[in-house]
């Protein structure tokens, strides 16, 4: 299936090997998931934005979704999500995000085995490589982040588990956890953060068995 806003598959399905320059022109997507239970892989598919302000990759509220080995290029949010309970996003490289790679709100998610690159601009203290909101048991893990404001910003998420991840060159924190709780930060690798490697703004998060090296204050 070749790439073209307002794409909406109801089934499993497989993108074309290409670059597609694709702009979200209404804003809701250019691959909109509303349907449960549907995987979409990428085959080399490569979708590339304008960076227009409020342009999404992929946008939806389903649950059980699986976005896999896409490259998402200069959208305002690479993935933007409500209710992605029991999903995945695996395998993806987000690249030059305007405001948000990954956004998302309500339930659960697995995010694994994905590259996140973002230059140091001034976009910068608008950017942040995943922000959640509201959810519980998110895992994050074997993911690679370089540049942002933040990396991971946990806004009210519960029972995550963050771990195995690669984080460099953040102009502000690593992971920022905002009043979440039984968190877990473990076995991650933290180089060159400006401010902190891990702020967490909660007393019942477990960090550990983490590597920081040049981070601003911890």
């Amino acid at each position: 299936v070749p790439s073209h806003d307002n794409a909406a598959p109801t089934k499993n399905t497989l993108f074309c090997n290409g670059t597609f320059y694709v702009n979200d022109s209404a804003s809701n997507g250019v691959i909109r998931f509303a349907t449960a239970n549907v995987n979409m892989t990428c085959n080399g598919t490569r979708l590339i934005g304008k960076n227009r302000r409020d342009s999404r990759g992929f946008n939806g509220a389903v649950a059980r979704i699986g976005i896999r080995n896409c490259n998402i290029i200069n959208y305002s949010k690479g993935i933007n999500a409500d209710n992605l309970d029991r999903s995945l996003i695996v395998g993806n490289t987000f690249t030059n995000m305007l405001n948000f790679s990954i956004f998302l709100r309500y339930k659960s998610v697995t995010i694994e085995n994905n590259t996140f690159n973002n230059k140091n601009s001034k976009f910068d203290t608008n950017f942040f490589h995943i922000s959640t909101q509201n959810m519980e048991n998110v895992t994050i893990k074997n993911n690679y982040f370089t540049g942002a404001f933040y990396a991971i910003n946990l806004y009210f998420t519960n029972r995550t588990n963050i771990t195995g991840n690669t984080f460099r060159n953040q102009t502000q924190n690593g992971v920022f956890d905002d009043r979440g709780f039984f968190n877990v930060v473990k076995n991650n690798n933290f180089r060159n953060i400006t401010h902190n490697c891990i702020d967490i703004n909660e007393k019942n998060s477990t960090v550990k068995l983490n590597y920081m090296t040049k981070c601003g204050h911890n």
